[in-house]
């Protein structure tokens, strides 16, 4: 850049000021040090694309067992294995009406005569 300048008076104060504005940029050998380019966009996504193959392969690979027992069982049951076993008349005897209409309801089955009597 300052080479068309090299032989105009000058010069040398210029290029001085230059170094003093820029101190960090010259290192021990007076050469200009640097910073690099940056990665092409190209390279920069292929590296992208290969770490998150390599996460996807190490996520797939978790369920590679799980996959094949599947495929190889005659059923699947999805169904959680804690369950609980509630039966209709245990839900009915803890049931307790608590909305509006709730109560209403209990009220009207219970002049009707139609509502259950609590053990």
């Amino acid at each position: 850049l300052m080479n068309g300048i090299v032989d105009t008076k000058g010069f040398g104060s210029v290029k001085k000021t230059m170094k003093d504005m820029t101190p960090n940029l010259y290192d021990d050998d007076k050469r200009i040090s640097v910073t690099r380019t940056p990665v092409a966009k190209v390279v920069s996504d292929r590296a992208q694309r290969k770490v998150a193959y390599e996460e996807n392969v190490a996520e797939v690979t978790e369920w590679t067992t799980v996959t094949k027992r599947n495929r190889e069982a005659e059923t699947l049951d999805f169904r959680p294995k804690d369950r609980v076993k509630i039966t209709k008349d245990e839900l009915v005897g803890k049931f307790e009406a608590t909305t509006d209409f709730e109560k209403e309801m209990a009220a009207a089955l219970e002049e009707a005569g139609a509502a259950d009597e609590k053990e």
